[in-house]
């Protein structure tokens, strides 16, 4: 996305990642109790448990970075349609991040409303967190299984 939370050295907690981790644990027990799989019964539990600010949270900070990076691809767009023709362009010079793509493609028709984009950044976010956790959980159970391996 091309967006540094700096969770790394930063000691103050993600309010977005935390988000996501409590939205996936409800995600989770809406599957394992089948009285909550009606979507009104889910939402009226939301609502009386004051969980639904989690889900609020992880829409709110999405649509942050994406306001961000909009404006930055408006600047580029405006910089790069401004140089003299014939000059190298800088669309070369840099790989596209997911959400360039995205707002080329709504500027060439593509017809993408806010919360559209909105859940393909919530997806790509999830994606990326969760493909890494999988691997290193697989490859630990792969050792773990394959004792003859480990020195």
């Amino acid at each position: 996305m091309g967006y540094n939370l700096d969770t790394q050295s930063n000691n103050n907690e993600c309010e977005f990642g935390e988000a996501i981790i409590k939205g996936s644990e409800l995600d989770a027990m809406r599957i394992y109790k089948p009285w909550l799989y009606p979507d009104v019964v889910f939402t009226m539990n939301l609502k009386l448990t004051g969980q639904e600010k989690f889900f609020e949270t992880a829409k709110k900070f999405p649509l942050k970075v994406i306001k961000e990076k909009k404006d930055e691809f408006d600047q580029k767009s405006i910089a790069i349609n401004g140089k003299i023709s014939g000059t190298k362009n800088d669309d070369e010079k840099y790989s596209k991040l997911f959400l360039d793509i995205l707002f080329e493609l709504n500027n060439n028709g593509g017809h993408f409303s806010d919360s559209d984009i909105r859940d393909e950044v919530i997806t790509m976010m999830i994606a990326g967190s969760e493909t890494n956790a999988i691997t290193i959980c697989f490859c630990l159970l792969m050792l773990a299984m394959n004792q003859d391996i480990q020195v």
